[in-house]
């Protein structure tokens, strides 16, 4: 495994939300939908122009972390749960995929593929909340993909 440069402080969980959105973006299953992330640029804007542009998106949004216990000096998560969140603006009637179609493709292109990042060891797994609706009062379809990692992901300022 290679250490990171002390003089650039990096996150584990960045590295882990860029990491899936590239992922994503690089599968044929995916072309024409755009896959964005919180980390690069006005999210917000970002969402509507591609919605408006193509009727569907898709965003990795940051990951969160439980820390199963604070009695050691070193930041293990014991969970690390992502959440993607499929968008559809029906009523353009462009041609692609449903928002639901999205949410299943995402589970089954990550459920027990194992991140290529240093510090993770463990495959991502479904939640059990795995598909979820978002707001169905909204116009647009909206589905939120919860993945996670179980145990042994060591945070990245342990390492420096």
């Amino acid at each position: 495994t290679r250490r990171p440069n002390r003089l650039t402080m990096r996150s584990l969980l960045e590295d882990l939300q860029n990491y899936l959105t590239d992922r994503l973006s690089t599968r044929d299953v995916f072309a024409g939908i755009e896959i964005l992330d919180r980390s690069r640029g006005d999210l917000a804007s970002r969402i509507e122009e591609s919605l408006n542009r193509l009727g569907r998106c898709i965003i990795v949004l940051p990951p969160s972390a439980t820390i199963g216990t604070t009695e050691t000096p070193s930041v293990e998560f014991e969970e690390v749960r992502i959440p993607i969140v499929c968008y559809e603006k029906p009523d353009l009637a462009l041609p692609g995929p449903s928002a639901l179609a999205m949410a299943e493709w995402v589970l089954a292109h990550l459920h027990h593929h194992t991140p290529r990042i240093d510090g993770v060891t463990s495959p991502l797994i479904s939640a059990q909340d795995a598909i979820l609706p978002i707001d169905e009062q909204s116009p647009d379809n909206v589905i939120q993909v919860n993945l996670r990692l179980a145990g042994g992901v060591v945070g990245r300022a342990n390492q420096s």
